[in-house]
């Protein structure tokens, strides 16, 4: 991974762990474009690589987007 492409993951991630609360509402490459100020094309080829590494997950309705994969281990722990 170029080291661009991976400053731009840690934005993205970084953005998805603050906007995501205990229910998992999936964010769209669109808003977090605008947060992130990552190129909107760049950031959804970024995140496909995460959701490829289990990272994030990656829903595909009409209002889906990208959450991060960590949460329900977060809730599974309580």
């Amino acid at each position: 991974m170029h080291l661009r492409t991976a400053g731009y993951a840690l934005r993205a991630v970084t953005c998805l762990a603050g906007q995501t609360t205990w229910v998992k509402t999936p964010s769209s490459v669109d808003a977090s474009a605008g947060v992130t100020k990552i190129p909107r094309r760049y950031l959804h080829r970024v995140m496909q690589n995460l959701a490829n590494a289990d990272l994030v997950e990656s829903r595909c309705v009409s209002r889906g987007g990208y959450s991060n994969a960590w949460s329900t281990l977060v809730t599974d722990c309580e």
